[in-house]
């Protein structure tokens, strides 16, 4: 949950300080961010048995990415 908090705390200040002078920067920075969280957590749940905690991490990928890919603003 702390993880939770310090990523969306981070979205909101890109959003709010760095988006409108570098958008391409952000999204490059954010879909990083979240693709680099989601092949560890993926591996590790994999590992460690819980492999129903994959597909839940599917769609909070395709959440967290996909306005990305859109273009559309934090």
């Amino acid at each position: 949950m702390v993880t939770g908090v310090c990523q969306g705390s981070m979205l909101r200040c890109l959003s709010i300080w760095v988006y409108d002078k570098a958008p391409e920067a952000v999204r490059k920075t954010v879909v990083t961010g979240i693709l680099a969280w989601f092949f560890l957590n993926r591996a590790c749940c994999i590992k460690v048995g819980n492999a129903s905690n994959v597909c839940f991490n599917i769609a909070m990928l395709l959440l967290a990415v996909g306005p990305m890919w859109l273009g559309f603003k934090l």
